[in-house]
């Protein structure tokens, strides 16, 4: 393995440290006690960033990105 491969792959570590845990659609309803179609509606509609994961149906949700939307909600009240 190169130096540079090796670099590139500390670096999206790192990412993935800075951002959390990546979380499943299921648990980030539990947290934000809605449904899960409504999470995936927030996604839909871009108010809650999400990941892809897999080839077909993986959604993820970094913590930080949820911790910034209950922010951004908390704040329009």
């Amino acid at each position: 393995m190169e130096y540079s491969q090796l670099h590139e792959g500390n670096q999206l570590k790192s990412a993935r440290i800075e951002k959390g845990r990546a979380l499943r659609v299921s648990i980030v309803a539990d947290r934000l006690e809605c449904s899960i179609s409504h999470v995936y509606n927030l996604i839909c509609s871009k108010k809650l960033s999400a990941i892809k994961t897999g080839k077909k149906k993986g959604v993820r949700v970094y913590e930080i990105d949820l911790e910034r939307f209950v922010a951004e909600c908390s704040l329009d009240d």
